[in-house]
């Protein structure tokens, strides 16, 4: 068993091998699963795409239009 696979990105895994080490034991049929455990905004953006781009957008936004309103406020103050 794995616990933890960290994949090269200049060498990424395309293939496993499973041996087993007993001659006595008869396999009919086979499954690998691998499963990605992802955290922290992996996570939300895999799960929950749309809801995580709307929250991300609205705050990148939020804060432009707040940078925006005290650059037009301190401006409008120096030139008054």
């Amino acid at each position: 068993m794995i616990d933890a696979l960290f994949e090269s990105s200049s060498q990424p895994l395309s293939a496993a091998t499973v041996s087993l080490s007993s001659s006595d034991i008869e396999i009919y049929s086979a499954k690998i699963i691998i499963t990605a455990k992802m955290n922290g905004i992996r996570y939300y953006m895999y799960h929950w795409f749309w809801s995580t781009a709307f929250l991300s957008i609205g705050t990148i936004l939020f804060t432009e239009c707040t940078w925006l309103a005290l650059a037009y406020l301190i401006f409008h103050i120096y030139t008054s």
